[in-house]
């Protein structure tokens, strides 16, 4: 028997409107879920670019592998939590794939993050929003580099020391961790531990002024920075009144590094965040997974002093772009 023309071109025509159907399905519950992000926005606290440039530069070498860019993003200042939504829904608006986030407020941050579930693929680098099974913070041990810190303290100090801690963003988690570690190091094996932090009326004043003025008003042998602003500011303030106190901190950019080579500070603490920001691409891009644990052991951290500041492995860390 004799098929008409017409039956053959209406069973095609069905086949092929099958076929279309089929491919719009798996677009619309499969594509674009697998699909890999081309457009990352890196959101950090604070103002200046050159504090994250190692951080930068792993991202960047990660993302051009990938064939993805990375946009970084800065705040006007370390502290806004209400800036920092607004950046990171700009850039949601102006269509990242993906955000890699260093949380500026732990606390203030964490709902509005834990929000952005399921939206666009999300992970915290440097410092997070506490941990939790889909928001992980990749990051060295914030609380054993702390502890190294102190303990490098003990070593090079003897047992009648008085030690200040400089505390400025303790909302921050990876200052939170740093400081309990360094507390838990000190404690017991020193003089005395004074904390200096801000009090509820001097949130606008700066650091460095309130370092001048507990400086002069205390005593103290040792003052200690926990992060890269604090620790310049301890800088700033010693340097200006001329003050004869010995400077520890955590910090990698410029200005730290100069005063450790200077021998202005003793010793200063810094995490690889090369490693950090080419990590973080990889686990924002699916390309790989793992958890804080493993993260924790594959960002290695370090304390450094002037004598060790130009070993191979510390130049590698400090300065990875540099041939």
């Amino acid at each position: 028997m004799k098929i008409r023309s017409s039956t053959i071109f209406r069973i095609i025509t069905s086949i092929v409107v099958v076929i279309l159907l089929l491919s719009l399905y798996y677009y619309g519950t499969h594509g674009k879920d697998q699909a890999e992000p081309k457009a990352i926005s890196l959101i950090v606290y604070g103002n200046e670019t050159e504090r994250w440039e190692n951080l930068r530069r792993g991202a960047d070498q990660a993302a051009e592998a990938a064939g993805a860019e990375v946009n970084l993003v800065t705040m006007s200042d370390e502290t806004d939590a209400g800036e920092q939504k607004k950046l990171i829904q700009r850039e949601i608006n102006n269509g990242a794939d993906a955000l890699m986030i260093a949380a500026c407020n732990s606390t203030e941050m964490k709902q509005y993050i834990e929000e952005l579930s399921g939206k666009i693929p999300v992970i915290l680098v440097e410092s997070g929003i506490g941990y939790t099974d889909d928001r992980l913070c990749i990051s060295a041990d914030h609380y054993q580099m702390g502890y190294q810190l102190g303990e490098t303290i003990i070593e090079h100090e003897v047992p009648e020391v008085k030690v200040a801690i400089f505390i400025d963003h303790e909302l921050r988690d990876s200052v939170a961790e740093r400081y309990q570690g360094l507390y838990d190091a000190l404690q017991g094996r020193v003089d005395s531990i004074t904390i200096w932090n801000r009090k509820d009326n001097e949130a606008d004043i700066r650091a460095m002024l309130l370092l001048q003025r507990q400086l002069t008003e205390e005593a103290v042998d040792v003052v200690v920075g926990l992060d890269t602003a604090s620790t310049e500011a301890v800088i700033d303030a010693a340097e200006n009144l001329n003050k004869d106190v010995k400077l520890y901190g955590i910090g990698n950019s410029d200005q730290t590094v100069y005063y450790l080579d200077s021998g202005v500070v003793e010793a200063l603490g810094y995490q690889n965040e090369f490693s950090i920001g080419y990590l973080g691409v990889c686990e924002v891009m699916g390309i790989s997974h793992h958890t804080r644990e493993e993260y924790n052991n594959m960002v290695e951290y370090r304390v450094v002093t002037k004598k060790s500041l130009y070993e191979t492995d510390n130049q590698k860390m400090l300065f990875p772009f540099v041939k």
